[in-house]
């Protein structure tokens, strides 16, 4: 076989390839439902879908029934200095249907944010290399006030942090 020939055969097989579906389009919240086995005398219901959760890795209640929800956008990739697109939301169902209906960003700019707990009527995040107690000080539902608690941790591997 001819070098010419060995480029053309792997440019057709490529081409072959990449024409193959891998994966099934996204489901939306109602068909990911359907999607479940569940044991009898279990139910699954949407508790929080998109717009208002994107790339989800962790969520807390505070004491007082309020919903956190730190997202990693930036996942799987390092983002530069400064650049962090990490958030903390808070999310909460205005009409009390049990599904999440309206959202706010508590906190952003975060870098490898991969997890949230309450703590002293605000937040403790782990945010690579750091953890920060974030907390809303003037009830805009809006974090105002950062403190950098904690620093040092290991930053170089999104499934092995803090």
């Amino acid at each position: 076989m001819t070098k010419d020939r060995l480029y053309l055969y792997f440019l057709l097989l490529f081409v072959i390839s990449c024409g193959e579906k891998r994966y099934s389009d996204p489901l939306s919240p109602e068909e990911a439902l359907k999607s479940f086995q569940l044991q009898n005398g279990f139910e699954i219901e949407v508790f929080a879908s998109e717009p208002h959760v994107l790339d989800p890795v962790s969520m807390v209640f505070d004491e007082s029934g309020t919903v956190y929800v730190v997202e990693m956008p930036d996942y799987p990739y390092k983002p530069a200095p400064g650049q962090g697109q990490g958030r903390i939301k808070l999310l909460r169902d205005t009409d009390n249907d049990g599904r999440i209906d309206e959202s706010t960003i508590f906190a952003d700019n975060l870098p490898d944010a991969t997890s949230v707990l309450p703590w002293k009527d605000g937040l403790l995040v782990t945010s690579a290399p750091h953890i920060l107690y974030l907390k809303d000080t003037d009830g805009d539902q809006v974090a105002d006030s950062r403190e950098e608690l904690f620093s040092g941790f290991f930053e170089n591997n999104s499934e092995a942090q803090i």
